[in-house]
């Protein structure tokens, strides 16, 4: 296997608890770094993809109160599995998708 970043993290210079808390135009920049990040580890270092995420409050995962993302290297059949998969219910996901509607 390549020798690789393991995990790599883009973390704002100024203090939002979250993602919620940040203001649209730094969080576009922090995705769009973390975008440039990620390509680069796949081209750069043979990642097979990769997942970018962020985690808000305790219950998704939050242990720093301080808003970041998450660029993880992938590689096939590596065994993470970022979060259960569910089937909805019949009727479940249209009644869902209209509560989404903003």
């Amino acid at each position: 296997m390549p020798v690789r970043p393991g995990h790599t993290l883009v973390i704002s210079k100024k203090h939002f608890a979250n993602i919620l808390e940040t203001p649209a135009e730094l969080s576009s920049k922090m995705l769009e770094l973390a975008k440039k990040i990620g390509k680069h580890i796949i081209e750069e270092f043979g990642a097979d993809g990769i997942n970018i995420t962020n985690n808000t409050h305790a219950a998704a995962g939050q242990s720093v109160l301080h808003v970041h993302f998450h660029i993880i290297p992938r590689d096939e059949n590596d065994g993470l599995q970022p979060w259960p998969h569910k089937e909805y219910a019949p009727g479940q996901a249209e009644t869902i998708a209209a509560k989404l509607s903003i």
